[in-house]
């Protein structure tokens, strides 16, 4: 065994991948789910399982106690768990700066073997470009989030920068896709309908990791001795959305007409849809934050840092990404 590690959120799209590949790299690896997650994507032979409430300090305190005098306590830890689709924007805050935070303390006050914290933010903490003529985002580029998810992403950057002692490593990944995500398919049902919804300028600069790659080099992060830094990850490419449009078409063998919605009207209805949320006290996601946010000049980011530093050699361009992920789609969602 190459050490014990603890993944938070991994019921999740992107905790069940980094379950995966945490196994296969022979760690002893530790689920980290609440009492009522789905564990459709747990089924390996040998993972376990650590409960886990953070609306229960106390408690989560004196399991992660428990857990140390019992087993000598997680080498690593990769906190993925986070709220995005909240029904109040305060739970932003509460689910991934305070959680995060008291996380991070506790695992450092408690863990007598620890290693390194691994944090999944995202590029939604520093924002998008500025305008189309803008040079691409790096780790130094200052915090300008468009969303309220965005600002929480940011503060628990700020607040784990603030602990001293806590060896962490702060990912940032773009657009991230692949297998068992749900919500990139409503993209390629609307295409393969023959709907090509256009939201942003031509000019738009996309960037995509598939979500095997984001896996792969998270773990390496956990592993690789570098710590108290922060890392923006892409493929490395840049996308028109032309080019994203057209790689959906030829995986689904689809001919779709291009719709351009103008963003006044695509405001007008982030704003309805997001009201009408409010009131119901149901989950928003398409909120006008959003909305800005997806029609921003775009995404282009530098990954040398990544590359120098944890050897990231994306193995999945879109293209090659969205094949993948369209015969998944079209054997599990048809």
């Amino acid at each position: 065994m190459k050490g014990r590690i603890l993944i938070t959120g991994a019921s999740g799209f992107v905790g069940s991948h980094l379950v995966d590949h945490a196994v296969s790299r022979g760690l002893e690896v530790y689920a980290g789910v609440r009492a009522t997650s789905s564990k459709k994507y747990l089924q390996h032979e040998g993972l376990k399982f650590f409960e886990l409430d953070f609306s229960k300090k106390e408690k989560l305190l004196d399991d992660l106690k428990a857990f140390a005098q019992k087993t000598g306590g997680f080498d690593y830890v990769i906190q993925n768990a986070g709220v995005t689709r909240p029904k109040k924007i305060e739970e932003f805050h509460q689910g991934n700066v305070e959680y995060t935070e008291w996380l991070a303390k506790c695992t450092v006050e408690t863990q007598p073997s620890f290693k390194k914290f691994v944090f999944m933010s995202s590029m939604g903490a520093i924002g998008p470009l500025q305008s189309y003529d803008d040079p691409p985002l790096d780790e130094k580029s200052p915090y300008r989030p468009l969303t309220p998810y965005g600002k929480s992403k940011a503060e628990a950057e700020r607040r784990l920068k603030a602990m001293p002692n806590l060896p962490y490593v702060i990912l940032r990944p773009t657009g991230v896709f692949g297998p068992r995500d749900k919500n990139f398919g409503k993209i390629l049902w609307s295409i393969s309908k023959g709907i090509d919804v256009r939201i942003a300028s031509d000019r738009q600069r996309l960037t995509f990791i598939y979500v095997l790659d984001l896996a792969r080099v998270a773990i390496d992060a956990a592993l690789m001795p570098h710590k108290q830094v922060v890392y923006n990850l892409t493929d490395g490419n840049v996308y028109s959305p032309a080019q994203f449009s057209g790689y959906i078409k030829t995986a689904m063998d689809a001919k779709a007409i291009k719709l351009r919605i103008p963003r006044p009207i695509l405001m007008g209805i982030s704003y309805s849809m997001w009201a009408v949320a409010l009131i119901r006290s149901k989950s928003f996601h398409l909120s006008p934050y959003k909305m800005k946010e997806l029609t921003a000049p775009g995404w282009e980011t530098d990954i040398s840092a990544a590359q120098k530093d944890l050897n990231y050699i994306p193995v999945y361009d879109l293209e090659k990404g969205i094949n993948e992920y369209a015969e998944w789609y079209k054997k599990f969602e048809l």
